[in-house]
């Protein structure tokens, strides 16, 4: 899956130069968000940022002389996150600063969806979104997308 994952960050990170570079492993950083014990160990964070996880496959057993053939359906999770600093109620007059923000979210979108990594025998496919907001002011905009990889092993 590291192939997988490489593939989709290098994709980000030479489109979209907004981002400049934070494009990151999703291991948990914005869980530091609901940390409040002053640690100074935790993960520095630079906004915006996009996160990209592969959690699971799910594998099928084909069949196949002398071995077997799999084929996985991959869940790839894609979160950007920004951070939400400008007042954007109605009469502010940078109410459009949150439409920015959505549109940052379908330009990473358009990058992916239908988007064949090079590992995999059929393209991202957008499956589910979910935007949610984090405490100190963070929007994160989250899509999940699937795809599919063929493993050819050889019984032992």
């Amino acid at each position: 899956m590291e192939t997988l994952f490489n593939d989709i960050q290098k994709r980000i990170a030479d489109n979209i130069a907004w981002l400049n570079k934070q494009v990151d492993e999703d291991y948990g950083q914005l869980d530091m968000l609901y940390r409040d014990d002053g640690d100074s160990e935790t993960y520095p964070m630079v906004f915006p940022m996009v996160l990209v996880d592969t959690p699971e496959v799910e594998w099928q057993t084909l069949g196949g002389a002398g071995g077997y053939m799999q084929k996985g359906t991959v869940s790839v999770i894609v979160r950007l996150a920004v951070d939400c600093y400008d007042d954007t109620h109605y009469t502010s007059g940078t109410a459009d600063k949150a439409a920015g923000r959505m549109e940052r979210a379908k330009e990473v979108d358009a990058l992916l969806q239908m988007y064949r990594p090079e590992c995999c025998q059929t393209p991202l496919v957008r499956k589910r979104s979910r935007f949610h907001t984090m405490p100190r002011g963070i929007k994160v905009y989250e899509t999940h997308y699937e795809c599919t990889v063929w493993d050819n092993a050889v019984s032992r």
